[in-house]
């Protein structure tokens, strides 16, 4: 039998309270609020992918955007969008801390407020972004062990073997190698995956 997710959730409420225990909600969840294209999901114990679930996305989670599919995820004060053949995945979520992870392709992320002591990060094949203030934010993954960031808007430091770069508004870094060697650029002109978040 599979139960949805509003009686799954009275489900764990009751036998919290049978238990004589308080049911705590979850602090921040991370749902998927749209999709086009075929989107795969992958949970931690899963060995194929599947369809979506029905569910918000927790820690462990994994997305897959094929080609000609582009995905919409909410995230309390955040908004991720992820662009076609794009590997997603939650590595860490609660109250205090969001840690994503981007394997390959590209996501924006609009974040409309940064709380002080809230850490939002997003680690790639060879690098780990601290996003450091609302704004708007660009990761582009490719297949050489090159990162890029672009920061739109806000403020941000990449974690390099060589110590932090800070990025500020305006500004484009490329991370070339495991070593994540980085130069500074301008920013790119709007492409495709641009015009659809606009849209």
């Amino acid at each position: 039998m599979i139960l949805r997710p509003a009686l799954l959730v009275l489900a764990f409420a009751i036998s919290s309270l049978a238990q004589g225990q308080a049911f705590d909600p979850p602090e921040r969840v991370a749902r998927l609020s749209y999709a086009e294209g075929r989107v795969m999901y992958r949970g931690p114990g899963d060995t194929s992918p599947s369809g979506l679930p029905d569910r918000p996305l927790m820690p462990g989670d994994r997305l897959t955007t094929e080609r000609d599919a582009r995905a919409e995820l909410a995230l309390g004060t955040a908004t991720i969008r992820l662009n076609e053949q794009t590997g997603f995945s939650v590595i860490a979520l609660d109250a205090a801390t969001v840690r994503l992870e981007l394997t390959a392709g590209s996501a924006i992320v609009h974040l409309r407020e940064l709380l002080e002591g809230e850490s939002f990060e997003f680690t790639t094949p060879n690098a780990t972004i601290a996003v450091h203030s609302a704004g708007e934010y660009r990761v582009n993954v490719f297949a050489d062990d090159a990162t890029e960031l672009t920061v739109r808007a806000g403020a941000a430091e990449v974690t390099t073997p060589g110590g932090p770069v800070r990025i500020a508004d305006g500004q484009r870094v490329r991370l070339e190698g495991r070593d994540a060697l980085a130069s500074l650029a301008a920013p790119l002109p709007a492409d495709a995956f641009d015009d659809w978040v606009l849209e």
